[in-house]
């Protein structure tokens, strides 16, 4: 007894078909899925499934930025007003900084027209390349905040939903 590798029926009697690009054996019933083969192209088929999987290539994926750089970096409030400036002041066009950064230009346009925050690695790019300062570093605690007498370092998830809903006894 055989088993059909489509439905899982025991029978006698197997045939080889080809189905969706794979050489399979089926019970007799599902042969009419596929397309007959003939030996030579079983064996042609079986080598040619063995290439492919050696030959499979992986994609290096970039390493990524930690986030200790976002927890020690801070992108400052007219960040976009000092780049546009400095990019006139160097008689530079948006192509050509976007070039120089590794950007494109449309997101050095929303950059410089405040639209866009520069991640920080980007920002380091635009400090080295123009000789400006956009980033300053983070203060290493939080600010407290004093709410009804107690001392937090913001509000609650709760009470974030009650400032949301307008119920908020607290704040307002």
């Amino acid at each position: 007894m055989f088993e059909c590798e489509v439905c899982g029926r025991q029978t006698d009697k197997i045939v080889k078909r080809q189905i969706e690009g794979a050489i399979v054996s089926v019970c007799p019933i599902c042969a009419r899925y596929g397309g007959s083969v003939s030996l030579a192209a079983i064996g042609r088929g079986a080598k040619r499934q063995r290439a492919k999987k050696t030959h499979v290539q992986v994609r290096k994926r970039r390493t990524h930025v930690t986030g200790d750089l976002y927890e020690k970096y801070e992108v400052i409030e007219n960040y976009h007003l000092i780049v546009r400036r400095r990019r006139e002041e160097l008689g530079m066009k948006q192509k050509d900084l976007a070039e120089k950064l590794g950007i494109k230009e449309s997101m050095l346009q929303k950059i410089e027209a405040g639209k866009f925050t520069p991640d920080i690695p980007t920002c380091m790019k635009i400090e080295a390349v123009l000789g400006v300062k956009i980033l300053r570093e983070t203060a290493d605690e939080a600010i407290p905040i004093r709410f009804e007498g107690r001392v937090e370092t913001g509000p609650t998830i709760g009470e974030v939903l009650e400032i949301k809903k307008g119920k908020s006894r607290r704040f307002g």
